[in-house]
């Protein structure tokens, strides 16, 4: 393996600071169209709805980027404004004033917007507005070592493998960049813990195996020695076995895949070293509730291949 590969140019910067932000109600899809307080985050020509404000529980994003949109005020309503996209609404409600405001920025924000690069066959997906989606062109554009990969396999075996572990995804992968090139370093039950190519991986159409691929970016200083701590554990465990955590002993050699993930932040700083790496399954890397020492993982996005 050559030399471990330095970051690149197009680290993550500092968001913006949200154009707006608080507490409104949001109107459900369900029969009974009942309001539930929510809160609502606009920034960067995107709409972030959560369950708090802590922004654990992503529950619905619009990027107007990638979706021709309108928001008008209620004509029955003064205290409701509604958001309309392909066939859909969203419904927000709150005083007189403070709706007025969330219209007036929400229509700058969809102003300012480029719809012509909504993401092919997104609208065919159903909700698609609850996941947060950035195209492959994208993702090849911000990966760095360290980033975050999710998979939902379509097999039988992966859909038992998901309801054994209480999991929306089966399997996980960390990204490690060497030489310029995308590689996911994982361990997959057929090969053992492997650095898979991203050109492999697209170019075998490998994705067409997955109902949704994942994407976290690791929010963190790649300096010199979390680089060169990512390539030794990389040197290290390549060609280790598989191991099905759940069903054999702790002394098994080899790694889970959620395992492997762990036991990479934990060697290179970002988790404790006293939490066991065995103890983490792929349904601890959705949420935004993870006890880190150090940067943070960023929202969950949907990588569309089409």
């Amino acid at each position: 393996m050559s030399e471990p590969s330095k970051s690149r140019s197009h680290s993550a910067t500092v968001d913006p600071a949200p154009e707006k932000s608080g507490w409104l109600l949001k109107q459900s899809h369900s029969i009974i169209r009942i309001f539930r307080r929510k809160f609502v985050v606009l920034e960067n020509k995107h709409l972030f709805i959560y369950s708090d404000e802590h922004k654990k529980a992503l529950k619905a994003v619009l990027n107007f980027d990638q979706v021709p949109s309108q928001v008008s005020i209620s004509s029955s309503d003064p205290c409701k404004v509604i958001i309309s996209f392909v066939g859909n609404t969203i419904v927000l409600k709150g005083k007189k004033e403070e709706i007025f405001g969330w219209e007036k920025s929400i229509s700058a924000s969809i102003q300012r917007s480029r719809p012509d690069k909504m993401v092919a066959g997104l609208t065919s997906v159903k909700k698609f507005w609850k996941f947060f989606y950035l195209t492959e062109p994208e993702f090849r554009k911000t990966a760095e070592t360290g980033d975050l990969m999710l998979f939902k396999g379509k097999s039988t075996i992966s859909g038992a493998l998901r309801g054994i572990l209480s999991s929306e995804f089966d399997h996980i992968a960390v990204i490690y960049i060497l030489n310029g090139y995308i590689y996911l370093f994982e361990s997959a039950r057929s090969t053992g813990v492997v650095l898979t190519s991203w050109d492999e991986f697209i170019n075998r159409n490998w994705n067409e195996m997955y109902l949704r691929v994942g994407y976290r970016k690791l929010l963190i200083e790649r300096n010199e020695r979390f680089l060169e701590t990512a390539h030794e554990f990389i040197v290290e465990n390549e060609g280790k076995p598989y191991k099905l955590m759940k069903f054999l002993g702790s002394g098994a050699e080899g790694f889970f895949c959620s395992e492997l993930v762990a036991e990479f932040y934990r060697k290179t700083g970002v988790f404790y070293m006293s939490t066991p790496a065995k103890k983490f399954m792929p349904k601890h890397f959705v949420g935004m509730d993870m006890k880190i020492i150090q940067g943070e993982l960023d929202l969950l996005k949907d990588i569309r291949f089409k």
